[in-house]
């Protein structure tokens, strides 16, 4: 800990610059910006001379200059329609100079209003729980920078008489921490209470702009694979769903979310969307009838998102924002949302009517204006003798005719290929071409087909016991009217070769995540599910469970009390079990610290407690000696005197004081006070 000339500590430039580190790894990649290469080498001069207090070279009038002038480039590079990469820009710039002159409180006043609004920054752009975490360090580490002055200068008599001592220098370093340490732990509780109770709004204050220019990989609306060259892999998570009865194996998970009917030519295919007119012959499964096989809790991730997702077809759906169902039995969300959304679907297997209407049969025939000749030949060459025939001999020709998974363009079309080069040349490609070939070939031999996009796939968490779906499962395959049995799954794509990124990819979708991607999912899980996501109904919900746990503790033979394991077994029980037992291990762990330290107080923190102790009962002052004299004029009995003489050397003036000793000193003060007119012996 440094001094200054005038014997007050100043302010740690390192401490500074990890306050800034941690709130640009709560902004993330935005934060990756041209003024972070400002940032650096500003926090290296103030490390390098801080100790010396030597000042930047620029007078404060030019570095103001300095920083409107780059604060104007700033808007200039970022746009004014982005102005959230523009507000990390200026903010990063402001911590810039703010790291040149830290000299004063105030300027650390500054830096935190910075970490402030810079934290609001980070909760637009991001909602999971590493922005929780990294929250919780900034509220660990701004008010230790901002306690840091006044309590050197606290301390500064005590280090008087021990300088030269380094390690009783780190004493009030230590005891800054602790106390840091222990504000946080009495303030997340207060927050905690002010969080649940506050009235909150019906949709949150993210939901009201969105950034500029985001976009998410993985799920798309349409196929569109004609000029893609390389097709990466994002393993972020798309959502996690929990679900209720007979899961199929993690191969067999296909998590419907847009239907495509039109084939634009090529490969390329978009919704579509035949009027409602032509499905007035179709019936949908009616989950009061037991059609419905699963109940579902999906919570998507944060991004863009429109369609909603589900094993199988959704038969009816509960969510916080407004969302529709369209005539082909997708679902979608009124308005498109980047928040995090958590709705709830009762969904059954693909069936549906034994007859398909004229009208949806021509829409589900439809063809390219343009077909490839030789593509027209393949598909006379595979047509059966019936709809079922005709499938069977076009999955057969996929299956042998040695297709394989890439994810690259093959060598001889580096620009991206067509569907007829990936049917009749390469056999080489992604799902959406494998999706786009095989529906082609279906309506090309009069079969109606339709191109499904979704994900499939998915890791199980065996910690909160739901499946976890990423954007690398992101996948398409196709559904075939057969006579009898409705619209069936078809899937004509291969196994990704093992050893390579897709092998690994595809390989996840099998398997369980580990020990600690359970746990990580797991709380990833309950902070969206419980703060990201909490809803005035939720809300209510959890203080209807709050007066039921009180009502049954005041009448203890209540019928509530005796539910009490239901309720804690059903709706959130694993959230409130975690914060109980948080809580619990939370107290434990300040009970342990406090006795901790009292045990460890020294000599002189004993001696000056007894001071205090014997000044309260009016046994003299500060002045030595004195409690003799005022402990001779009292009427006390001459055991009990000496007694009270004893403790006095021992705890007043002794090198052995300690906790007994104050514990006894305290009962002999507390025994005059209740004798007072005791007479002498």
């Amino acid at each position: 800990m440094r001094v200054r000339p005038d014997g007050r500590g100043r302010i740690p430039p390192a401490l500074v610059a990890g306050i800034a580190l941690v709130l640009f790894l709560a902004i993330g990649s935005d934060a990756l910006q041209w003024p972070l290469l400002l940032w650096l080498p500003a926090t290296l001069w103030s490390l390098w001379a801080g100790p010396s207090e030597r000042p930047f070279p620029l007078s404060g009038r030019l570095r103001f200059v300095a920083l409107l002038s780059l604060m104007l480039v700033a808007v200039a590079v970022a746009g004014l329609g982005n102005w959230l990469v523009m507000a990390s820009q200026i903010l990063i710039l402001a911590l810039t100079f703010k790291a040149l002159e830290l000299r004063e409180l105030r300027d650390v006043y500054q830096v935190a209003a910075l970490v402030l609004l810079g934290l609001g920054i980070a909760a637009w752009l991001r909602v999971d729980l590493s922005l929780g975490l990294y929250l919780l360090l900034e509220v660990l580490l701004v008010p230790l920078a901002l306690l840091w002055q006044g309590y050197w200068d606290a301390c500064r008599g005590q280090l008087a008489r021990v300088v030269g001592s380094s390690r009783e220098q780190l004493v009030p370093l230590r005891r800054l921490v602790l106390f840091d340490l222990g504000f946080m732990f009495l303030l997340l509780p207060v927050l905690a209470l002010f969080f649940l109770l506050l009235p909150r709004t019906p949709t949150p204050l993210w939901h009201w702009g969105a950034a500029a220019g985001t976009a998410v990989s993985g799920f798309q609306a349409r196929l569109d694979p004609r000029d893609i060259r390389e097709l990466s892999l994002d393993p972020a998570v798309a959502f996690r769903a929990r679900i209720q009865g007979a899961v199929p194996p993690p191969a067999e998970l296909y998590w419907q979310g847009a239907i495509l009917w039109r084939d634009d030519g090529g490969a390329n295919w978009s919704r579509g969307l035949p009027p409602r007119s032509d499905f007035a012959g179709v019936q949908q499964a009616d989950p009061r009838l037991g059609g419905a096989s699963w109940r579902e809790t999906i919570l998507l991730s944060s991004g863009e998102h429109e369609f909603l997702f589900s094993l199988g077809q959704m038969q009816s759906v509960q969510s916080s924002r407004p969302v529709e169902r369209l005539p082909d039995g997708a679902w979608r969300l009124r308005e498109p949302s980047h928040e995090p959304l958590r709705y709830e679907a009762l969904a059954s297997p693909d069936t549906g009517a034994s007859t398909l209407p004229d009208s949806l049969r021509k829409v589900a025939l439809q063809l390219p204006a343009r077909v490839d000749p030789q593509v027209l030949a393949l598909a006379r060459r595979l047509r059966g003798a019936d709809a079922g025939a005709s499938v069977a001999h076009i999955l057969h020709w996929f299956a042998t005719a040695d297709f394989r998974y890439s994810l690259k363009a093959p060598a001889a079309y580096p620009h991206g290929q067509s569907l007829s080069d990936f049917l009749l040349r390469t056999h080489e490609g992604y799902c959406e071409y494998y999706a786009a070939g095989l529906a082609l070939l279906l309506r090309l031999d009069g079969v109606p087909a339709r191109v499904v996009v979704g994900y499939r796939g998915g890791e199980y968490n065996p910690v909160g016991a739901f499946w976890v779906v990423r954007q690398n499962m992101a996948h398409a395959w196709v559904q075939a009217w057969l006579p009898g049995r409705g619209w069936v799954r078809l899937d004509a794509t291969p196994a990704a070769p093992s050893g390579t990124t897709a092998g690994a990819a595809a390989a996840g979708r099998d398997r369980a995540l580990s020990g600690t991607d359970s746990l990580w999912n797991w709380l990833q899980w309950q902070w969206l599910n419980w703060v990201i996501q909490l809803t005035p109904a939720k809300q209510r919900s959890l203080w209807s469970a709050g007066g039921s746990v009180l009502q049954g503790l005041a009448h203890w033979q209540t019928p509530k009390l005796r539910k009490m394991p239901t309720l804690w077994q059903h709706g959130g029980h694993d959230t409130l079990r975690a914060l109980g037992l948080l809580t619990v291990a939370g107290m434990v762990l300040i009970l342990a610290l406090v006795w901790r330290r009292i045990g460890r107080r020294g000599v002189e923190f004993w001696q000056q407690r007894a001071r205090r102790r014997l000044a309260r009962a009016g046994f003299g002052d500060s002045r030595p000696g004195t409690e003799f004299v005022a402990l001779a004029q009292r009427s006390i009995p001459a055991p009990q005197r000496q007694a009270l003489v004893e403790l006095i050397r021992r705890q007043r003036y002794g090198p052995r004081a300690d906790r007994a000793g104050d514990l006894a000193l305290k009962r002999g003060l507390r025994a005059i006070r209740r004798h007072p007119s005791a007479d002498p012996q």
